[in-house]
């Protein structure tokens, strides 16, 4: 995770300040370089949040990094969870699992929709598909009646999850990102 999601899902609510000097030695040892991320990377995660948030701040400036918020902090933690995806580190389930928590239900983020509550970020059928595919059981109507094994439905479902999730990640996520980003320029 670059410090740029870092500090996205710092915003959001899951992570906590204590956490940065570690986030700021995983940069390091990737490579990203500043004076403060090595002040912070040399701190502990006992030391004083407001002492950890100055080299924070200072390392955010030195190294040009924006700082994203409510809905924009969420679709750039998606697309850190999407690529993770893409990257084989995490499994469909746990990605679209990951969206949904940690992106979308938060109090910070608002998503404005007439009739489901993810159609206006265009994920209300990825949403729903998880919905059964968390939720599915041998015990469940819909899943005796299909006649298939609880594997093969799974198996679908998660063939469907793809799919829909790198559509909506080349359709609607790019274009949202790019639109971010320029607005922050």
């Amino acid at each position: 995770m670059t410090l740029e999601e870092s500090v996205a899902k710092f915003n959001l609510g899951y992570l906590s300040m204590s956490q940065f000097p570690k986030i700021a030695m995983q940069q390091l040892e990737n490579g990203v370089e500043s004076e403060s991320l090595i002040i912070l990377a040399g701190m502990s995660d006992e030391d004083n949040s407001f002492e950890i948030k100055e080299y924070l701040d200072c390392a955010i400036a030195e190294l040009n990094i924006e700082r994203y918020e409510g809905n924009d902090a969420a679709f750039v933690l998606a697309n850190y969870y999407v690529q993770e995806f893409k990257s084989g580190n995490l499994s469909i389930g746990d990605t679209v699992s990951r969206i949904t928590n940690y992106c979308w239900y938060n109090n910070s983020v608002e998503i404005v929709s007439d009739k489901y509550r993810f159609d206006s970020i265009k994920f209300a059928g990825i949403i729903a598909v998880w919905y059964d595919y968390v939720e599915i059981d041998e015990f469940t109507d819909w899943v005796k009646r299909s006649k298939k094994s609880l594997a093969q439905l799974k198996s679908e479902m998660e063939l469907e999850l793809k799919t829909d999730l790198l559509f909506w990640e080349s359709e609607f996520l790019q274009n949202t990102l790019a639109e971010i980003k320029n607005r922050n320029v």
